[in-house]
């Protein structure tokens, strides 16, 4: 919108079986990588190795899921410098992303956000970051840790439709559901089952009572005339 001075980029949400892929890829990886947030890629050790037990994160990094954080570097790499060339002339540039889309969208803006700061700074730029970048996502999955996700906040905007489950979707929310259910199983098992049977069991008798059983009356009847 070059009359208002506007940019969006927008990044779709789950199409195609790649698109599938990347939502299942769910294994931790520090975030932003240090190569992309300015500084040098750290080398491999046996302390932040993938098959290390533990992920090991730098100061400035948060924890981002694999899939997710991959597309964000492709995307970044594919679109800063038009988004550079943009911010410069004075664009605000919108972020914006459905589901998938939403979580690649808010991984995104954190690598275009330290990107432009960093050029902002050095040409003087009398423009604001939070007034030049903001992201929106909508019914966005939960994709990043709380570290990173305080980060953010204050250029991240995310829109939950009611009790839609994917934002709400992490490896702690299922464990914590599966616990309850195995919970409930055992104490309905214990306490409630023969109850729930006896109430069915009564139920089954009366299945198929007359419905009006009570609103009759017998009236005999003679066979045979009277005569007078």
């Amino acid at each position: 919108r070059p009359d208002q001075k506007l940019a969006c980029l927008t990044v779709r949400g789950t199409a195609t079986i790649n698109d599938v892929v990347t939502d299942i890829r769910a294994i931790p990886v520090p975030f932003p990588p240090e190569d992309e947030a300015g500084g040098s890629r750290r080398k491999a050790t046996k302390n932040n190795d993938c098959e290390a037990d533990w992920t090991s994160v730098s100061g400035a990094q948060g924890l981002a899921l694999c899939g997710m954080a991959r597309a964000a570097i492709n995307l970044y790499r594919e679109n800063i410098d038009s988004l550079t060339v943009l911010a410069k002339r004075g664009y605000r540039v919108r972020i914006v992303g459905h589901s998938l889309g939403g979580g690649v969208a808010a991984l995104l803006g954190t690598l275009v956000r330290r990107h432009l700061e960093a050029i902002f700074e050095a040409d003087g730029s009398c423009m604001h970051i939070d007034d030049a970048l903001r992201v929106y996502g909508y019914g966005t999955p939960a994709c990043v840790d709380a570290g990173l996700a305080d980060e953010t906040a204050s250029y991240v905007t995310s829109c939950v439709l009611h009790d839609d489950v994917v934002p709400r979707l992490t490896a702690t929310s299922i464990r914590g559901l599966l616990k309850h259910l195995l919970y409930v199983r055992e104490t309905w098992v214990k306490d409630h089952l023969s109850a729930d049977i006896s109430a069915y069991a009564e139920r089954a008798k009366g299945a198929w009572a007359p419905r009006w059983r009570q609103s009759f009356t017998l009236i005999k009847s003679t066979s045979k005339k009277q005569i007078g």
